[in-house]
């Protein structure tokens, strides 16, 4: 699925807040769960629900440059580029650490403008509580 844009939106002072410069906010949530997580059931279960919500389908754009006003252009996107797997030994040392460290290193990674601004990281870590 390319770029092609749908509909424009312009941003409301909120979202003009967090994605001001000086702002520049993440929204990064934490979730531990029982079981393993399932990539593609999260994949799946994304493409019919969260998809189809304006503000997770568009991407930021900026008209006449930085100085435009910003809006939201629908487009269409792939999924699976926005739900991350990462590699990890399943018998790590320390998993809390390593939750600590990954999630610390995402506040230092700007996010892709050229998608929609969000992600899910599906991490497969034993932590026992």
């Amino acid at each position: 699925m390319g770029g092609e844009t749908v509909e424009k939106e312009p941003l409301s002072p909120c979202s003009r807040l967090f994605n001001s410069p000086d702002f520049n906010c993440a929204i990064i949530v934490t979730m531990g769960c029982k079981v393993k997580g399932n990539p593609s059931a999260i994949i799946d279960g994304l493409k019919h629900t969260l998809v189809n919500h304006p503000r997770f389908s568009s991407i930021l754009e900026m008209k006449n440059g930085k100085k435009g006003k910003p809006s939201w252009v629908r487009t269409k996107f792939r999924v699976e580029e926005h739900v991350i797997v990462p590699d990890i030994d399943p018998d790590i040392e320390n998993p809390e650490q390593y939750l600590e460290d990954y999630i610390s290193t995402l506040t230092t990674v700007p996010m892709d403008l050229s998608k929609p601004l969000w992600e899910i990281h599906v991490l497969c870590l034993n932590i026992k509580r």
